[in-house]
């Protein structure tokens, strides 16, 4: 979306189309996530902070994982025993801790930049949407909603009540989907995020199992 408000970057929507196809096949997993931080810090040169709060933080977390953990049972690279090596093999405490902290921080610039300078904004999604909050008004539904965000995303950077508040907003990102009639695709990117979160809770998953035959060499990680 941005691209369609910026000339002369619409070739970006290419490279960006292929590390998608490339993520969703489990392909070159750790390369392909790479290639989505790449556009995360050129998206965030390109259009500043308004990128860095919407897109930049909740693609970075998934972008780390996926370059640390690599693709799933069943990708094309576990498939085809073919990988990389993975990134930072012996701190995953460290590539966790990043993972929490992008995505409680995007949730914690949000609150503020929208749900707190721009409550006007969430009150008229609300109301296009049609939404019943039992007779509460819609400010204070807005206020409410900011401290929840708030709240989450300090939580969520601390790595406290990791599981329960990745469940909550599971719920929260489907409900208000379903409610305004979005795909909820358009937020993919954190539902990944947040079943991980909910699988594994606020520890680093043990890497050290068989890994797909790294390039130009056989071993176990």
């Amino acid at each position: 979306m941005p691209l369609t408000l910026t000339q002369g970057w619409d070739w970006l929507a290419l490279p960006a189309l292929m590390i998608s196809a490339f993520l969703t096949l489990g392909l070159a997993t750790r390369i392909a996530a790479m290639g989505l931080l790449g556009l995360v810090a050129l998206g965030s040169c390109l259009f500043s902070l308004d990128f860095i709060a919407y897109y930049g933080l909740h693609f970075a977390a998934p972008a780390l994982l996926l370059m640390h953990y690599g693709g799933g049972a069943l990708s094309f690279d576990r498939l085809l025993s073919v990988s990389i090596p993975p990134l930072l093999p012996n701190t995953p405490t460290l590539v966790w801790s990043l993972a929490q902290i992008t995505i409680g921080g995007t949730f914690v610039i949000i609150a503020i930049l929208v749900k707190f300078l721009q409550p006007t904004l969430l009150i008229a999604i609300l109301k296009h949407g049609d939404i019943s909050f039992l007779g509460i008004p819609l400010p204070m539904v807005a206020l409410i909603m900011m401290a929840v965000e708030l709240l989450a995303g300090v939580l969520l950077a601390l790595g406290q009540l990791v599981r329960p508040i990745s469940l909550f907003l599971l719920f929260a990102f489907t409900f208000f989907a379903v409610s305004l009639q979005e795909s909820p695709l358009l937020h993919g990117n954190l539902y990944g995020v947040f079943l991980f979160f909910l699988l594994h809770g606020g520890a680093p998953l043990d890497i050290r199992r068989r890994e797909p035959q790294p390039l130009g060499d056989i071993q176990t990680v």
